[in-house]
């Protein structure tokens, strides 16, 4: 369960190989949202451990009108993905209604 728990894990990493390599990645995005259910709390505890080790990432709480559910997350992903990657989905997510 330990190697599982990436903020209990992560910490008490020091290998420079596995660091370094880690460090070279891009693709480390932690997003949540401040609505019910949701902890932004933790992710931006997250994110200070990334940043104690010198780990590349990007941290984006988006507001409390975004509950941990499908709407969220449908809403989300099109931005994240056009923001990020200057990509649009390859075909419209509609909001659940």
């Amino acid at each position: 369960v330990y190697f599982n728990s990436l903020q209990h894990y992560i910490p008490n990493l020091t290998d420079p190989w596995y660091l370094d390599n880690i460090r070279k990645s891009n693709h480390i995005h932690i997003l949540t949202g401040s609505g019910s259910y949701e902890d932004p709390w933790a992710s931006r505890n997250f994110s200070g451990i990334l940043s104690d080790k010198g780990i590349n990432h990007e941290l984006d709480i988006w507001g409390e009108d975004m509950t941990h559910d499908w709407p969220t997350w449908r809403t989300m992903l099109p931005n994240f993905l056009e923001s990020r990657f200057n990509k649009k989905p390859a075909h419209t997510i509609y909001p659940y209604t």
